[in-house]
């Protein structure tokens, strides 16, 4: 698909801002907030709102085995058992027809069946569970033959059925809406009883875009009164509406596959592949195949986590997605199986250091997932990396990630208003702050459109919405309630301007807590022309230009802002030392802000004479709310300065109105995850440290770089500051180091060794 860039790309010249200026467009801008819409419904009456949707029960067995792995070979089997493996991921046989029910002849070819038997045998033996992967692994022709009207059809063609039946190899997949749906259960449910198995994973299941079959066809004149439409088309309504009906219908099979399952083997569970986590080509498939929320009915989903030049390897973006991962899966369990790939095309594993392999496992762990490695790939040391994970195993078990701030990643944005320019309409924003955070080691979970529910959202002292423009007309009022009771917001771009199905509404739906009203996007109107010709003869012209739009200059002088509250920080200073900076991003012009709201920040777009607000703050009931007019955290990814960090965590820090009970000053190449833990021993205070160095980084061609880490750089300069903690011992794992804190007031602060990969902080709380 090709991806069109959204913003106008024109140079732009930089320009000081002219108070005398700034006040005269203030006043311009000072215009009533136009009515809020009461045309703009809510998702359709037939679709289950996220406050109904209800997740599986994720099965204990789950929870307590955090050592997982996939095996396909008799060797690969013997490496599990040795490693101490504990959930064994191994593929299965085909789906057959007809079932064993129906003819006690049919069933698995006879070496598959041979296989699967031997594997769970084995593995049993050594308590551990089996997970048989991939389903479906391929259906026989005669199932083909039989119902080819069971078949997904991407268009109407009355000779469908005839086609398929002279040439069943070449046919697209069945659709679960069909009768086969019930039909694959069934067999899954043989499986399960036949061999013993605890479990199944998929490989396929997804959403193709459309689908006409007569079951699709059928059901959805029936449940919705309305035909499918014939074409994909994102900008559709109309078809919008039908992915949500097709997601709807996946997550319903999927929910009667569990439910099915478990009336076998009450422990049965579904640990499988997702294609909505934070693998970075799966967050730009727009239609999407799964919804965000059909990972609560997986008792773990799994996501394929690569680290070549596509999906962005050598940037936040590897943190960010078992970060997402963990959201997607209702904070509960997930894993992320990194690929021994250099490079992605081609695909090519001979070239791959086997140190990253542990890098990225380490990665996985402070990031709150499990790291399952595939043991057919020995060379690369996985049994190494299985060995450091089960030395950190105790410390993973149940361990819940802890709540301070919240990020949000919204799927119906990704998907209605990011459109064919997902990256830079919505990515951006978010992956800008999720760097912020990261980079200041704030305590940051990453949540779904699901979790946007009051029981859950009061748990957390901020919510960050970056550009979360689409939002349900139940969401904003969830939100709106939040902050009202006490919890503080974060905001930027065009967040509430749309509603659930994207439809534009005429003003924000949160402008009441924003304090200002929607005028329209803000843009410069520099000319091209300027280049000293020995720069221009070194470049791509045409690129350059494309890449220097929405240059602006954003200030907080004195006389031009009523709070300065957000930049009166002294590191800020230190970066800009004069109260003004380049900004180079989105920007949108608003109205002069509402009281209680103040200015924060004006910017002045290159070519324009007026001064816009730019960051607008202040208090909303009992919370506090931030919003970003300038987006400053689409910049921070894009085209980064690093006051735009500064400036990022202190709106989040003041939002949140108090702070996080531990603070981890460090270098920004150390990320920090924060867990707690409580089980039989007690309750404890889990904080992951985990150093990113590539210390070869940014000496190869950016476009192509990929993490190829060979070698530890230990870090120094690392403590701990506890804030009104009662602590009973702190240590360092997996090694079980002792560490003695220093007391300061009502602050302990520990020094931490120099760091070379990942370690765990160990903070043992005593009862109240």
């Amino acid at each position: 698909m090709e991806r069109l860039h959204p913003f106008p790309r024109r140079l732009h010249h930089r320009h000081t801002v002219n108070v005398t200026k700034i006040i005269l467009a203030l006043v311009l801008l000072s215009l009533p907030a136009p009515a809020r819409s009461t045309t703009s419904s809510d998702l359709p009456s037939w679709y289950m709102d996220d406050l109904d949707f209800k997740p599986v029960e994720v099965q204990p067995w789950v929870y307590e085995r955090p050592l997982s792995a996939f095996a396909d070979s008799e060797a690969d089997l013997q490496r599990a058992i040795d490693v101490g493996v504990q959930i064994l991921h191994t593929g299965g046989g085909p789906i057959y027809w007809p079932l064993r029910r129906d003819d006690p002849g049919s069933g698995m070819p006879v070496e598959a069946a041979a296989r699967l038997r031997k594997f769970v045998a084995a593995a049993h033996l050594h308590d551990m569970k089996i997970v048989v992967s991939g389903q479906p692994s391929g259906v026989t022709l005669e199932l083909i033959k039989a119902h080819p009207e069971w078949l997904m059809r991407r268009e109407e063609d009355p000779n469908f059925d005839d086609k398929i039946r002279r040439d069943p190899a070449h046919h697209p997949e069945f659709c679960l809406n069909s009768p086969f749906g019930d039909y694959y259960i069934e067999c899954l449910a043989e499986i399960m009883k036949d061999y013993g198995a605890d479990g199944f994973s998929f490989d396929g299941n997804y959403i193709r875009g459309l689908c006409l079959c007569p079951a699709c066809k059928q059901q959805y004149k029936a449940e919705t009164g309305n035909t499918i439409p014939l074409k994909i088309d994102l900008k559709e309504v109309a078809y919008r509406t039908y992915e949500l009906w097709a997601q709807q219908k996946q997550e319903q099979w999927h929910r009667r596959v569990s439910e099915r399952l478990r009336q076998v083997n009450p422990a049965a569970g579904l640990l499988s592949w997702t294609t909505s986590a934070g693998r970075y080509m799966q967050l730009l498939d727009n239609p999407p195949p799964m919804s965000q929320r059909m990972n609560l009915l997986l008792d773990t989903p799994l996501m394929e986590w690569w680290f070549d030049e596509y999906h962005r390897g050598a940037t936040i973006i590897s943190s960010f997605g078992p970060a997402y991962l963990l959201a997607v899966s209702g904070h509960r369990v997930a894993g992320a199986q990194p690929y021994c790939m250099s490079h992605g095309n081609p695909y090519d594993q001979t070239s791959f250091p086997p140190h990253e392999l542990m890098a990225e496992g380490m990665l996985a762990l402070a990031n709150g997932v499990v790291c399952p490695p595939y043991l057919g790939w020995p060379q690369f040391k996985t049994a190494d990396l299985m060995k450091e994970m089960k030395r950190r195993a105790p410390w993973l078990v149940r361990a819940k990630q802890e709540p301070w701030a919240a990020l949000l990643v919204s799927d119906r944005t990704r998907q209605f208003y990011g459109l064919d320019q997902i990256d830079r309409r919505y990515l951006a924003y978010v992956f800008g702050m999720f760097r912020a955070a990261q980079e200041e080691h704030l305590p940051v979970s990453v949540i779904s459109e699901w979790e946007l529910r009051p029981e859950l959202l009061s748990k957390y002292k901020v919510l960050l919405l970056p550009n979360a423009a689409c939002l349900s007309d139940v969401q904003a009022r969830t939100i709106r309630d939040y902050v009202k009771a006490g919890g503080g917001l974060v905001a930027s771009g065009e967040t509430s301007r749309f509603d659930a199905l994207g439809r534009e509404r005429p003003d924000f739906a949160l402008g009441d807590l924003f304090g200002v009203s929607f005028q329209g996007p803000l843009k410069g109107k520099s000319e091209r022309g300027g280049l000293d010709q020995n720069f221009a003869a070194g470049i791509n012209s045409e690129q350059y230009f494309r890449d220097r739009t929405d240059i602006a200059t954003i200030s907080w002088s004195k006389d031009a802002v009523t709070n300065r509250t957000l930049v009166d920080d002294a590191r800020l200073r230190e970066l800009v030392p004069g109260d003004s900076g380049t900004f180079k991003g989105p920007m949108f012009r608003v109205s002069v802000p509402r009281t209680p709201m103040q200015l924060g920040a004006l910017v002045q777009a290159d070519g324009t004479t007026q001064a816009v607000p730019a960051a607008i703050l202040g208090a909303q009931g009992s919370g506090r709310v931030v919003y970003l007019a300038a987006g400053l955290d689409h910049a921070y990814y894009s085209y980064s300065y690093p006051y735009q960090r500064r400036f990022l965590a202190r709106a989040i820090q003041w939002a949140a109105a108090q702070p996080y009970a531990v603070t981890v000053e460090a270098p920004m190449c150390i990320q920090a995850g924060y867990f707690r833990q409580r089980d039989a021993r007690g309750e404890r205070l889990v904080i992951h440290l985990f150093n990113e160095i590539t210390s070869n980084a940014q000496h190869s061609q950016m476009d192509t770089a990929v993490p190829h880490r060979e070698e530890f750089v230990p870090v120094g300069g690392i403590r701990l500051r506890l804030t009104d903690l009662p602590v009973s011992r702190i240590h360092l794992e997996p090694d079980g180091t002792d560490l003695q804190p220093s007391s300061s007031g009502t602050q302990q602060v520990v020094e931490i060794p120099p760091l070379p990969l990942h370690t765990m902080v160990v903070v043992e709380l005593r009862k109240k």
